[in-house]
């Protein structure tokens, strides 16, 4: 490899990095190397994800026939799961499907808001609210923000 080429480094704690940006004048062989570089970063990504299941599935009964028709043998599929599922419950009620039992104060606080006819993020003021059900007592009551001059 030429001296102008990215390199894989050894970092802190076991990890490694790479030297991501531009590398104009690089020599003819780190075209391939800017190639793959979004490649690796992307399996060091997943690889980095919690895993929480593998587990064996049948491909899709259409898919099936269409390989056994063309004198295929169906691979066997294995479906690893790196997030953890939604939870199914048909409710809208967040609060309610996780399972609180006490409301509390949410401070204000700025959020990006994506609008998408202007195809941008714009940042939105969310103003003190309470969170949790209704019928929970409040939590709270330790804090006094004062106002002096």
């Amino acid at each position: 490899m030429a001296e102008t080429e990215p390199r894989l480094v050894y970092g802190h704690g076991g990890e490694f990095t790479w030297a991501f940006g531009d590398n104009e004048g690089a020599a003819p062989g780190a075209q391939f190397m800017r190639a793959l570089a979004p490649r690796l970063r992307a399996a060091w990504l997943l690889m980095q994800q919690p895993l929480v299941g593998t587990s064996e599935v049948q491909l899709p009964r259409p898919t099936r026939r269409r390989l056994q028709r063309d004198g295929h043998e169906p691979p066997p599929v294995r479906l690893v799961e790196i997030r953890r599922p939604e939870p199914v419950g048909g409710g809208t009620d967040v609060a309610a499907d996780r399972g609180y039992h006490h409301r509390w104060i949410v401070r204000g606080h700025w959020r990006q808001q994506w609008y998408p006819s202007r195809q941008v993020h714009r940042p939105v003021w969310i103003a003190p609210h309470v969170k949790g059900p209704g019928d929970a007592p409040l939590l709270g009551g330790d804090k006094v923000n004062v106002w002096k001059r």
